[in-house]
């Protein structure tokens, strides 16, 4: 198993709120992004700088602990998951549970999931887990109570 950063997700590492928004098969992820590659620092509100992540196609997805405090307690630490980042677990275990389990339905198959990710995201008070087909990403600097009525 590899970890791969996904240097496009940039996670603040101060406090801040996210939302997500679920329909079963779509995850909406609305969260802080860090100053840190920002060109224009001096003219942008560090509270204002948002990032919306959509993960389609989702399988199974969880959230919450560890924290950024109990992160090196995850599987994965040691594999190289890293704080206030977006993972891209290759070779993933939770798949290969997920296909094995699935493997007793003949109609699914062994390779249920084939095509399918296994992503994570730290952020300071929880880690977001998905298997998904994909995911989107784009950023705002705007108010957030704007952006969660226009997109949410």
């Amino acid at each position: 198993m590899n970890i791969k950063i996904l240097k496009d997700i940039e996670i603040s590492a101060n406090l801040g709120d996210i939302t997500i928004r679920t329909d079963g098969r779509s995850v909406k992820i609305l969260f802080n992004r860090s100053l840190e590659n920002v060109k224009e620092k001096e003219f942008t509100r560090e509270e204002n700088l948002l990032g919306l992540i959509q993960f389609e196609n989702v399988f199974i997805q969880k959230f919450g602990y560890p924290n950024d405090e109990g992160l090196h307690q995850h599987n994965y630490y040691k594999n190289g998951l890293s704080f206030y980042h977006g993972h891209l677990v290759e070779e993933s275990d939770w798949i290969k549970e997920w296909n094995d389990k699935r493997s007793v339905n003949k109609i699914t198959g062994q390779n249920y999931l084939n095509g399918y990710n296994h992503y994570i995201l730290t952020f300071q008070e929880n880690t977001f887990e998905c298997i998904a087909k994909k995911y989107t990403l784009r950023y705002y600097n705007d108010e957030r109570q704007r952006i969660l009525k226009e997109i949410f």
